[in-house]
């Protein structure tokens, strides 16, 4: 007899192993995609962490420099103050030991020696700001008078420079700063046109606690040159003096000389505040 083969009986529910082995690739599938979420939402999460940490640490810096800044900010004012404090202490300590402050006809004389007879001189006809800072600018004008105060214009061509002097006795000429840069910057020289003329865009680069005293002399001298006459005045050569200007001998021009001249460290702004503007 020929054996009859069976087919397998599927029942109701029942899954082949087909199916289940798909079920558990799509199961084992889920689980690795999910853990994958989980990684990348670990990572990105200690990211942030490791951002804001950062952050932190920046804004805990800056507070620190701040503070130091503040606290420099102290020192300076501290050693501004006691520099201050030096050069009047000096100023007291001449004054005791009996050494003669000196004047401004003290210091005309070292200037002029025998030649000291005058018909005409100089003065400010702007003021001066009271208070001088170091590297700051700051403008005056001048103007040229006879001795009976009557404005004076001159014809010929003239020559102001500008110098600063100390308070030592006999005054000296200051030339250069303590840290051996030139004292002056700015144009120094410049000509009186019609008796009259400016300074401008001027900065003196030191204080004058360094100096004797704590103050210094600020002279404007007119140039003793053996041509001072301008040629030709065409337009060319310079401007065309007033009808009623005189020819003016530099040599009888008293220079104009200023004392108790003081410069301050430069003022730094605090927090909130606007830094002292320019004169000019």
């Amino acid at each position: 007899r020929m054996a009859t083969q069976m087919a397998p009986t599927t029942w109701p529910g029942a899954t082949t192993p087909q199916e289940e082995s798909t079920d558990g690739w799509i199961e084992s599938f889920l689980h690795d995609f999910h853990q994958k979420i989980l990684d990348q939402l670990k990572e990105r999460t200690t990211s942030i962490g490791e951002i804001k940490r950062h952050n932190q640490a920046i804004e805990e810096t800056i507070e620190a420099l701040h503070l130091e800044m503040e606290n420099i900010s102290s020192q300076v004012e501290k050693l501004r103050g006691k520099a201050d404090e030096r050069g009047e202490s000096e100023e007291q300590e001449a004054r005791r030991v009996g050494f003669p402050e000196p004047t401004v006809e003290g210091l005309l004389g070292c200037l002029l020696g025998s030649r000291v007879h005058h018909k005409y001189y100089l003065s400010l006809t702007s003021a001066l700001p009271e208070i001088l800072y170091r590297d700051r600018n700051f403008k005056f004008d001048v103007g040229l008078f006879s001795m009976d105060t009557t404005k004076v214009k001159n014809s010929n061509k003239i020559v102001l420079r500008l110098e600063l002097y100390n308070s030592e006795s006999p005054p000296k000429q200051i030339e250069y700063n303590t840290t051996g840069n030139k004292i002056l910057k700015g144009v120094e020289e410049r000509e009186l046109i019609d008796g009259k003329t400016f300074f401008d865009r001027i900065q003196i680069r030191d204080v004058t606690s360094h100096f004797m005293n704590g103050w210094i002399f600020l002279v404007v001298v007119p140039v003793i040159k053996s041509n001072t006459h301008r040629p030709g005045q065409t337009p060319s050569s310079g401007p065309t003096p007033s009808s009623d200007a005189i020819h003016v001998n530099p040599s009888f021009i008293r220079p104009l000389v200023l004392d108790k001249i003081r410069v301050r460290a430069k003022k730094y702004p605090r927090s909130g505040e606007r830094p002292p503007e320019d004169s000019n």
